[in-house]
């Protein structure tokens, strides 16, 4: 009951209350199964009644041909056609102007029995019907009106002979069919068993076109647009897809733009998942410190490090869409405008880069510890007497002491107490292992 009434929402014949509609009740007068009655129903609607009604008996005696012409492992040879009805059209019309001989038939290599319930089926529903010629677009009408008959056979061709259908599930295309669009209505189908399923084959089709859904079925339609980014090209991409319920009926896929809300936090996505190269460690350092400011001084109220990369990651991407767009990004600039004013003011004071020692260069703070430390020569501290301290003098910085072979002699943070005790003692060793460097007492 529940699929019946669904095919009738469908098809039109019952409105959201499930009460019969005008389509409905013409549908009643039509002595067919539902979907052929809104052929007929729809035929009459578009100017062609008499095109339509020999379609649906034709649809409702099934195949014509004979069963020694029935292999279906082999392509059938002809030209593309818009909707394999029309060959079954044809195949009516060409026996018919022989008066339906049994010669003509054998000839047409189709079926007599079957010919003969089809010309019953079509004098039948031809006997009300208005007498009046097809117009030259006649074809393409009765397409739009299989359309309206079958809109839950609707069908998307995937790779090969694929098809997925509105509303879950598959099928292959019938080797014999000539119908080539991507787009496409099941009128027919088989399921045959293959291992421990069935398999379903659609052996007559018929082509639709977008534009006919949104003119009859605007309401079951909808746009989704999708940000990704290509890895093969390093850029984030647009996908829009218009949807018929749940199938995907058209795609197309372009660069993303800048400006466009939520490229940002793609690109930085996948800058999370690359990697940045060269300056990976630019940007772990600026982290860090970020990190140890935000340890030092809880009352700005900044995030956690995980939280800062993500955002200083977005901040950089802010209108690129690509890495190559990335190359040239000043991330202390990036890391700074994230920060706010107060933050960024005391960035270089509380967690500066490095420290400038009285005899050497600036020497390179590490904060990748709980505790930040910075490794120079030990000729290199001569004339400084306590240790350096970050984080408004709140924070010593550990000194790694280096001999000339840049091995550490001594780790401290009390530079006063090594130059008192400690030096005195290595003092002997280091002069008689490196005699040309300076020693002073």
């Amino acid at each position: 009951m529940d699929a019946a009434e669904k095919l009738l929402s469908w098809l039109g014949a019952l409105d959201s209350s499930g009460t019969l509609t005008a389509v409905g009740r013409a549908m009643l007068k039509e002595p067919l199964h539902p979907r052929l009655a809104r052929l007929v129903v729809a035929g009459d609607q578009l100017g062609i009644p008499r095109l339509a009604r020999l379609a649906a008996a034709l649809l409702e005696t099934g195949d014509l041909e004979a069963r020694q012409n029935l292999d279906r492992s082999q392509p059938v040879k002809g030209r593309p056609m818009l909707s394999d009805l029309l060959l079954r059209l044809d195949q009516y019309s060409e026996v018919e102007a022989a008066h339906f001989s049994a010669g003509a038939c054998r000839a047409a290599g189709l079926d007599g029995a079957a010919v003969h319930r089809a010309q019953q089926a079509v004098k039948s529903l031809l006997r009300d019907a208005p007498d009046t010629d097809d117009p030259a677009d006649a074809e393409t009408r009765l397409l739009k009106a299989l359309l309206r008959a079958y809109p839950d056979r609707l069908a998307k061709r995937g790779g090969g002979a694929t098809v997925a259908f509105v509303g879950g599930g598959g099928a292959k295309l019938d080797v014999r069919s000539r119908v080539k669009a991507d787009l496409l209505l099941a009128l027919e189908a088989d399921q045959i068993k293959r291992g421990a399923g069935n398999e379903t084959t659609v052996r007559l089709a018929s082509m639709v076109e977008v534009d006919w859904l949104l003119e009859v079925f605007h309401d079951r339609l909808g746009d989704t647009v999708e940000l990704v980014f290509n890895t093969s090209k390093d850029r984030v991409e647009r996908i829009s897809r218009l949807w018929f319920e749940d199938l995907c009926i058209d795609e197309s896929r372009g660069p993303a733009q800048g400006d466009q809300p939520g490229v940002a936090d793609v690109l930085a996505d996948a800058l999370l998942q690359k990697g940045l190269g060269e300056d990976q460690e630019k940007v772990d350092r600026l982290l860090d410190r970020a990190a140890f400011l935000a340890k030092h001084r809880k009352d700005l109220g900044l995030p956690d490090r995980e939280h800062f990369r993500h955002g200083l990651l977005a901040k950089a991407c802010e209108g690129a869409v690509s890495l190559k767009d990335l190359k040239a990004i000043d991330w202390a600039w990036s890391l700074k405008s994230l920060l706010g004013n107060e933050a960024a003011q005391l960035f270089e004071a509380w967690a500066p880069d490095a420290v400038q020692l009285p005899k050497g260069r600036p020497a390179k703070i590490h904060y990748d510890h709980d505790s930040p430390w910075i490794e120079a020569r030990l000729q290199e501290f001569w004339g400084l007497k306590t240790c350096p301290a970050i984080a408004g003098g709140a924070v010593p910085l550990v000194l790694h002491l280096l001999a000339p072979n840049m091995r550490a002699v001594q780790v401290t943070t009390d530079l006063k107490g090594f130059w008192e005790r400690v030096y005195k003692e290595l003092r002997p060793g280091l002069s008689r292992r490196y005699p040309k460097h300076h020693w002073p007492e």
